[in-house]
């Protein structure tokens, strides 16, 4: 039987055609699952942050805890904090801001303080009169971490009672978000129970009742939904025109809306891409079937019954794609999309000359 010589052109270009599809395609789902994920770690680890504020009066929120209880006890809400304001004094010459706070851990976050000993942030363990007092004040009265000192809460027009509190924490505010000399007590000291005592003690104090800050965390799950949430608070306070939810979305949303950009760009390119690296590898594997067209008249010339010489062909053909497949997979980068449409494409162009008469088949190879 007479040696039929292949030319190596077409079976190294479709090995290449396979391989470069492969591994190019590999790499852009790669790229757009990685970009999924990057989203994903920003909507779950940005901690987005609401306050409330009242844009009449830029300065006070004037809202009641129970309806800031209310918004608290929303199911997207993980953490709240409340703050209340009454001003004080030590005598006729130092006085300063008594802020009262349900969640002095997220209080002390959100304003930046610094807090000397972190077993103070366990507010559940503090009594109604402990404290913590801004460094500069407790030095300035020469009081130290432990003391008990005697303050006078008023409301400018008439003194209230004396109460006697107790120094459980000290704490910086290099950021200046509280007032000079601020001392930091529990809210129950503003909403104690009647037969507690009180620092809301006559009818004249008794506007400090009212929250003058209150912001919140939503669970990560729901940052997604953040304007949802939003849209809930604001019906939860049944005041929408009065107050105004404020958060830092807007720095997630600039780090998120340019990915998600690129993404939707990259899964419309996606179809489209495969189908133009499955038609490269189509017409390389046609023409290489056509090429085997002399071949196959040889061998049907010879008396070779046809389904043997299709399989022959094919068999001939198939180490091709198991090369390029190896070396796809050695990459990490295997496509059998490709494989398969090769393959495909082969076969089918190979019954033609297979199942052709021997004298059209002579004929076809003269011309």
């Amino acid at each position: 039987m007479k040696h039929i010589i292949r030319k190596p052109i077409l079976p190294l270009i479709l090995i290449c055609a396979v391989l470069f599809g492969s591994c190019f395609l590999s790499f852009y789902q790669k790229n757009m699952q990685e970009g999924y994920r990057q989203i994903d770690r920003l909507y779950e680890d940005t901690r987005l942050t609401f306050e409330l504020l009242n844009p009449t009066d830029g300065m006070e929120l004037e809202l009641l805890p129970l309806t800031a209880d209310r918004v608290a006890e929303l199911e997207p809400i993980q953490q709240s904090c409340r703050v209340m304001e009454c001003p004080y004094r030590f005598d006729e010459e130092i006085g300063g801001i008594l802020y009262g706070t349900d969640n002095f851990s997220l209080m002390a976050e959100h304003y930046g303080l610094r807090v000397k000993g972190s077993e103070v942030l366990e507010f559940h363990s503090w009594q109604v009169l402990d404290c913590l007092m801004e460094r500069g004040r407790m030095e300035k009265l020469g009081l130290s971490i432990g003391e008990s000192f005697t303050l006078y809460p008023f409301d400018g027009i008439s003194n209230g009672p004396a109460f006697t509190m107790q120094i459980i924490g000290t704490f910086d505010d290099p950021n200046g978000m509280l007032s000079e000399g601020a001392i930091v007590v529990s809210d129950y000291a503003f909403l104690s129970a009647p037969k507690e005592p009180k620092l809301l003690f006559n009818s004249n104090m008794m506007y400090f009742c009212y929250c003058r800050a209150f912001f919140f965390r939503i669970d990560p799950i729901y940052n997604r939904e953040y304007e949802t949430v939003q849209a809930l608070v604001e019906d939860t306070l049944n005041a929408p025109q009065d107050f105004s939810v404020f958060t830092n979305a807007r720095a997630l949303e600039e780090a998120v809306k340019p990915l998600e950009r690129k993404l939707n760009l990259q899964e419309m390119l996606d179809l489209p891409l495969q189908i133009l690296f499955s038609a490269a590898v189509v017409i390389v594997a046609i023409l290489l079937s056509l090429s085997l067209r002399n071949e196959i008249f040889l061998h049907l010339m010879w008396g070779e019954k046809r389904a043997k010489v299709f399989f022959k062909m094919l068999l001939s053909v198939l180490p091709m794609f198991f090369v390029a497949g190896a070396l796809a997979w050695c990459l990490k980068s295997l496509d059998l999309r490709l494989i398969g449409a090769g393959v495909a494409a082969c076969a089918l162009t190979l019954i033609v000359p297979c199942g052709k008469n021997l004298v059209r088949a002579y004929g076809d190879r003269e011309d």
